[in-house]
């Protein structure tokens, strides 16, 4: 059985829930997708599941019985507000928590999380429900947590397994209705080159010295596809880490060239990080975002990118130099030509949403990833 989107729709009109808000699960895509296309359900994409809670809190603030969407993974970004602003204030809010790897089955990174949901949720003393995939009792379930929420003016979860909602997708247009105009580098690019062609041009201008840090999901994903190398990190989980991870490195490493392979959604989550790396100045660094509009790993919900200059931003943040690329082509060569010294530079590239057909999950596991690469950024006797 499963859950139908019009029917919980109503449900959560009946309960008073008018304001939603979060960042996107594989799980929840179908709720996202129906909540971004309604006209009465609106959805506010945000670039943190802190940030969501915030956003929660002021709708909550506002006299509305707020829900953020977030993926178990994404507790641990909720635990300071959820525990010093929501609970501090007494501020109810519905939170529907999506349980990855609740049968001890799912990708690494997923794994712990999903043993311990519901004891960080009791942790941090928000009571919890999980909601079935009956349609009636679902509904039943929701109201029975708004009421709790509302009455006892704290949050409450609703914590989803696999599969509870039915398959939904939008067929209008999802992206935000702001697009801020971008300056590239040559001449405007028309055609969108797909990530894996990105990858492809990073990889064919390394050099066997370059350390690569991959952001979660498909970045880290087609990279692995593309060409499996011993200074790859190829992240698993900790989204919007890539850089910060990095620049690590090359605080430690000062000597070593290090290229940051980013998202739009990874990057805004940790936006704050651009302004260390700007302060510090790590000269190793080379900042590649790839930005495809979307979170393409969980069902290609839009990031709110198209309004953001990342070049502008990093510019701001004190990088020494950020550009907007045009083509993979000239992705290559500022890979190709940057040595450790010039940065830390910045660099962003449009490029088409959607991924490479068949591709799977990184084949090695995190402790294999651990050891290769920390045993390059070690070897003084790897010669280019």
């Amino acid at each position: 059985m499963t859950v139908a989107m019009a029917a919980f729709a109503d449900a959560l009109r009946s309960s008073g829930v008018d304001f939603f808000t979060g960042v996107p699960c594989s799980y929840l895509k179908s709720f996202v997708s129906f909540a971004a296309g309604s006209d009465e359900l609106s959805y506010t994409v945000a670039a943190s599941e802190g940030e969501a809670i915030g956003l929660a809190a002021g709708a909550s603030l506002s006299g509305h019985l707020p829900m953020v969407l977030l993926q178990n993974s994404g507790l641990g970004n909720c635990v300071n507000p959820l525990t010093s602003l929501t609970h501090t204030y007494g501020l109810p809010l519905l939170l529907m928590v999506s349980h990855r790897a609740r049968d001890g089955q799912d990708a690494p990174q997923h794994l712990l999380m999903g043993e311990k949901t519901y004891a960080l949720i009791e942790a941090m003393g928000i009571a919890h429900f999980t909601l079935s995939d009956d349609e009636e009792q679902s509904c039943e379930t929701l109201a029975q947590a708004a009421t709790m929420a509302r009455e006892g003016q704290r949050p409450v979860a609703l914590v989803v397994p696999k599969g509870t909602f039915e398959k939904f997708a939008y067929e209008g247009e999802l992206s935000p209705k702001h697009v801020n105009p971008v300056e590239v580098s040559g001449h405007h690019a028309i055609d969108l080159a797909p990530r894996v062609d990105a990858l492809r041009a990073v990889n064919g201008a390394l050099s066997p010295r370059d350390l690569v840090v991959a952001t979660t999901g498909m970045t880290s994903r087609e990279l692995f596809t593309v060409n499996d190398r011993p200074q790859n990190f190829y992240m698993m989980g900790s989204m919007g880490c890539a850089l910060s991870i990095a620049m690590g490195v090359a605080s430690c490493r000062p000597e070593r060239k290090i290229v940051v392979l980013d998202g739009d959604g990874a990057f805004l989550m940790k936006l704050g990080t651009a302004a260390t790396v700007g302060h510090y100045q790590p000269g190793g660094l080379l900042h590649v975002v790839l930005d495809n509009g979307t979170y393409e790993t969980t069902g290609g919900q839009p990031t709110v990118s198209s309004s953001v200059s990342f070049a502008s931003v990093a510019a701001a943040a004190g990088y020494r130099r950020a550009i907007a690329l045009d083509s993979t082509d000239a992705l290559a060569q500022l890979v190709r030509d940057f040595q450790s010294g010039d940065g830390p530079v910045f660099a962003t590239l449009r490029i088409a949403d959607g991924h490479l057909d068949g591709v799977g999950r990184v084949g090695r596991t995190p402790e294999a990833i651990r050891d290769d690469f920390r045993d390059s950024v070690l070897d003084e006797l790897l010669v280019s």
